[in-house]
C-alpha cells in the first residue's frame, strides 16, 4: 500500500533494504534482531513524517516478509505496542546501532553513514591528549608572565587542526601562528621569534612536540613545521616523588653524619 510513497525513498539504505526484503530471524537471535529492527524502522518512519497508524500498516506488511514472522495473534501486543512506545518518546536510530546491517559497501554511497563518520572524525580531530584545564592551570602558575602567550599557541594549533583537518600532525608556519595569535588571541606583539621561544617551552614541558622540521625551499620559501600534541599529565606526582626522595636522602645523611657527642655509645677508654 505504501510501497510507492516518495517518503520511503528517503530512508536509510540499510533500513529500506530490510523493509523491502523482510528479515530472516535466526532462532537464537530472534528476539534481539526483531526488537532492533522494529525500533529502528519505527524511528525511521517517524523521522520521515509517517503517523503512528501509517507506521503500523507499513510494519504489518513488513512482518509478512519476515521469516519467521510475528504470529497474527501477537502483532497487536508486540508490534503495534512497540510503535506506540517509539512515537511517544524522543527516540532515534543511529548508524552505530545498525552497523551489523550496513550495506554501504554493496549499495554505494550512504549519506547517513558518511555524515556520522565525518562527525566522528571531526570530533576526533578536536580531541587533544590532555586536560586543557589542567594545562592552563599549570601554565598560569609556572609561567605567569607568558601563560597567555603559551595558551594562545595551543589554541591556535587546535583551531588549525580542526579547520584544516590535519590529523595528528599539525602543519603551521611560525608567521602563521604569530598571525593567529594577533587575530584570535589579541596578542598584538606576537612575532615569529617569540613564537619560537614559546614553542620551545611547550616542548620542554612535554605538551607539544615538533615531529617534522620545516626546511628551506628552492626559491627561499620554507615548509611549515609539523607539530603534535603529547599526552601531558600534571607533574605533581613526579614532583612529590622527588620531594619524598630528597627527604629520605636527607634523613640518611643526617643519620650518617650524627655528631659524636649525640651518640649514646661511650667513647673508647672511657668507663
Amino acid at each position: 500500500m505504501f510501497s510507492k510513497d516518495k517518503r520511503l525513498s528517503q530512508m536509510r539504505p540499510c533500513l529500506k533494504d530490510a523493509l523491502e526484503k523482510g528479515v530472516g530471524l535466526d532462532v537464537f537471535l530472534r528476539e534481539e534482531v526483531l526488537k532492533k529492527m522494529m525500533y529502528s524502522l519505527s524511528c525511521e518512519l517517524k523521522r520521515l513524517g509517517f503517523t503512528a497508524s501509517e507506521a503500523k500498516d507499513i510494519l504489518q506488511e513488513w512482518n509478512d516478509r519476515c521469516k519467521p514472522s510475528i504470529p497474527v495473534g501477537e502483532i497487536k501486543n508486540r508490534l503495534f505496542s512497540f510503535v506506540d512506545w517509539v512515537y511517544k518518546k524522543e527516540a532515534k536510530a543511529g548508524c552505530n546501532s545498525l552497523k551489523d546491517y550496513c550495506i554501504r559497501q554493496s549499495k554505494g554511497h550512504c549519506f547517513f553513514h558518511k555524515a556520522t563518520t565525518e562527525k566522528r572524525e571531526d570530533e576526533s580531530r578536536n580531541v587533544v591528549p590532555f586536560n586543557q584545564q589542567e594545562v592552563d592551570s599549570y601554565l598560569d602558575k609556572k609561567y605567569p608572565c607568558d601563560s597567555v602567550y603559551l595558551k594562545g599557541i595551543i589554541y591556535a594549533l587546535k583551531v588549525q587542526k580542526a579547520q584544516k583537518k590535519t590529523g595528528n600532525i599539525i602543519h603551521f608556519g611560525l608567521r602563521g601562528i604569530a598571525s593567529a595569535l594577533r587575530d584570535q588571541c589579541n596578542i598584538r606583539s606576537a612575532n615569529s621569534m617569540d613564537v619560537t621561544r614559546k614553542i620551545r617551552i611547550l616542548k620542554e614541558e612535554g605538551i607539544l612536540d615538533i615531529v617534522l622540521k620545516g626546511r628551506s625551499g628552492t626559491v627561499g620559501t620554507r615548509v611549515a613545521n609539523g607539530y603534535s600534541f603529547l599526552p601531558w599529565k600534571p607533574p605533581t606526582v613526579r614532583l612529590q616523588n622527588v620531594a619524598d626522595t630528597t627527604t629520605h636522602n636527607f634523613l640518611i645523611c643526617a643519620t650518617d653524619t650524627e655528631p659524636s657527642h649525640m651518640s649514646n655509645k661511650p667513647e673508647e677508654g672511657v668507663k
